[in-house]
């Protein structure tokens, strides 16, 4: 197996879809990117179904790479955006009507805030 010298000529094999030097690429930054999921998944599980999701896409997306920014930065927004895609899917918000007497209640009004001459004049 050639050794792959530079970060662009790894980038290179990459989007030609060279599969050593995706391992290489993934072996790389791997730890980094498991960090940035870490901190967007609730578990362990889901941070790594984020990083295979995230270098799922990266290595599709590689091509649209320009080498106009640091790789690193660039792998960087598709693991985040990657992650907060997986929260979206996955972590479904419920919303329930609220019952009884607590959706009964009258949140009190406090008017003393309203008659103040401060009010009046933030309101004028």
């Amino acid at each position: 197996m050639a050794k792959i010298h530079t970060e662009q000529q790894l980038i290179q094999k990459c989007k030609r879809g060279d599969r050593s030097a995706q391992f290489t690429l993934y072996q790389q930054y791997k730890i980094y990117m498991f960090g940035i999921c870490q901190r967007y998944g609730k578990t362990r599980q889901e941070a790594e179904d984020m990083l295979q999701e995230g270098f799922y896409k990266i290595f599709k997306d590689i091509k649209q790479y320009k080498v106009e920014g640091p790789f690193r930065a660039w792998m960087r927004k598709v693991m985040v955006n990657t992650a907060l895609m997986y929260i979206r899917k996955n972590h479904k918000v419920i919303y329930t009507e609220l019952e009884g007497e607590l959706a009964d209640a009258q949140l009190p009004t406090d008017t003393s805030l309203l008659n103040s001459d401060r009010a009046k004049a933030i309101i004028n």
